[in-house]
């Protein structure tokens, strides 16, 4: 079972993936923030006190760099990178999600799991608690 209280941060714009994450989040005893943009994300990373798994929709577009999508932003903090647990939400598939899946691996030594949506409500909290082992064993 999950830790009580972890905090999720979710960083999607779409209204129904937001509302279907934040219900079986806080249904699972976990809390819930949600942003919409790379500043909204970053303002919440910045000002956590304990480390967060966060749920990335992979086709947001950063504002910052161009073209690079908002995860990879993300990922080059490396104070981002190190301390929290990344867990990527896609509904696409093929060659740009695997060229996007190699840039994570070389980029970043953090944790970075990839979730299919849609998907089983069972596998969303597999994937969250996969993530908060790996939270616990770096003592967060």
């Amino acid at each position: 079972m999950g830790q009580a209280g972890q905090h999720v941060l979710i960083v999607e714009d779409g209204r129904s993936t937001q509302m279907i994450l934040d219900t079986v989040m806080q249904r699972s005893g976990r809390r819930v923030t949600l942003a919409e943009t790379y500043d909204q994300a970053v303002a919440v990373l910045r000002s956590s006190l304990h480390p967060l798994v966060v749920y990335v929709d992979i086709a947001l577009q950063s504002t910052r760099q161009g073209d690079d999508p908002l995860l990879l932003d993300l990922l080059a903090n490396p104070d981002f990178a190190a301390t929290h647990a990344f867990i990527v939400i896609s509904m696409l598939d093929g060659v740009w999600e695997d060229t996007l899946r190699e840039r994570v691996a070389q980029t970043c030594a953090g944790y970075v799991s990839w979730l299919r949506l849609p998907s089983k409500v069972s596998r969303v909290i597999a994937e969250q608690e996969a993530a908060e082992a790996w939270l616990a064993a770096r003592g967060g």
